[in-house]
């Protein structure tokens, strides 16, 4: 448990140690350290002394009477996760290489699409084909450009799927099965631990 932990009950169990191992000022009342805080980290299992718990009295002593000491530790867990997972990193490439291959696609579908979409839709008419639509007054509904955006669209969404996404999920699904089975290992070795303990008890009763 990290600084700044509130000690709940639990959090907290009694056991039976030989003295001559204990360190100075260990703590024997698990009342008495209810409701402290931690002042430094604790691993699993150490033996609570007075000088890594921070109660009220000490905090009386410090800044008054009434005053209690609190936890002041930040949730910062969900960040460090978002943060080791890469997401900002698979974000900043995803970008650079959609906006690169954008340019490319444009000037592929600007250069080659768009010419050939022009000579498809020209008829015999060379004012207009049967892609571009007259409606009056010099006016026409060019079937070109539309047909020539969609395409580009297709490619840009094709280059930047096969390219960014479908690599970035097989990725992730790789990362969160790990991590279940990190979870499921951990788990495991929780209740082996506490197995054991009760067959020491038990032995040693």
């Amino acid at each position: 448990m990290g600084p700044g932990r509130a000690l709940k009950a639990d959090l907290l169990r009694l056991e039976k140690r030989s003295a001559t191992g204990l360190p100075d000022g260990a703590l024997t009342d698990i009342n008495a350290v209810l409701g402290a805080t931690l002042a430094g980290p604790v691993r699993r299992g150490e033996v609570l002394t007075d000088v890594r718990v921070l109660g009220s009295r000490l905090a009386g002593l410090a800044a008054g009477p009434d005053a209690r000491v609190v936890p002041i530790t930040l949730s910062v867990k969900g960040f460090k996760e978002f943060l080791s997972r890469g997401n900002i990193v698979d974000l900043s490439v995803a970008v650079v290489i959609g906006t690169a291959f954008t340019g490319l696609v444009t000037k592929f579908t600007d250069s080659v699409v768009q010419p050939l979409i022009d000579r498809a839709g020209a008829g015999k008419d060379a004012a207009y084909g049967f892609l571009q639509i007259p409606i009056g007054d010099g006016l026409t509904i060019d079937l070109n450009v539309l047909l020539t955006a969609v395409i580009n669209f297709v490619l840009v969404a094709a280059v930047v799927y096969f390219l960014v996404v479908l690599p970035y999920s097989k990725i992730r699904s790789k990362d969160e099965a790990e991590s279940t089975e990190d979870k499921q290992t951990r788990l495991l070795t929780e209740i082996r631990d506490a197995l054991g303990g009760k067959d020491s008890s038990a032995a040693g009763g």
